[in-house]
């Protein structure tokens, strides 16, 4: 899901802001995510294996400030004063929905239309050569 300021979310579990790199915009290791627009938010899990969320996160797209919390309460209050219901998602599901954009539709149409108009041209011009002989 790219946002209009360039945050991009990778496979690994990864938010980066692609634009300016500002390494205060970046949330590794996350584990469940929501987008908000401004806001992305979520939880993260340091550890190699399990799926407990150790720190929660939101992130505003606009201004790429990050702010981390240590527990869920803090988390939730903090979400509250922005008037944001959290409905997390695996990381995976949320990557998928964001992850085709009207660009990739694009290359894909350019790839099969053209081919498939050239392939239409040659078949007309077979059947006129077998109707002329």
């Amino acid at each position: 899901m790219r946002e209009k300021n360039g945050l991009l979310p990778t496979d690994k579990g990864y938010i980066d802001n692609t634009r300016s790199r500002q390494e205060e915009a970046v949330v590794a290791d996350v584990i469940l995510l929501q987008v908000i627009n401004p806001y992305i938010i979520g939880g993260i899990n340091h550890q190699s294996e399990g799926k407990s969320i150790d720190q929660y996160f939101l992130l505003n797209t606009q201004t790429g400030k990050k702010e981390l919390f240590s527990t869920n309460e803090a988390w939730t209050t903090a979400l509250k004063t922005f008037v944001i219901q959290p409905k997390l998602q695996p990381f995976e599901t949320v990557f998928r929905k964001f992850r085709i954009t009207w660009f990739d539709w694009m290359i894909r149409l350019l790839l099969v239309i053209p081919p498939f108009v050239g392939f239409l041209y040659i078949v007309r011009w077979i059947v006129r050569l077998r109707q002329e002989s």
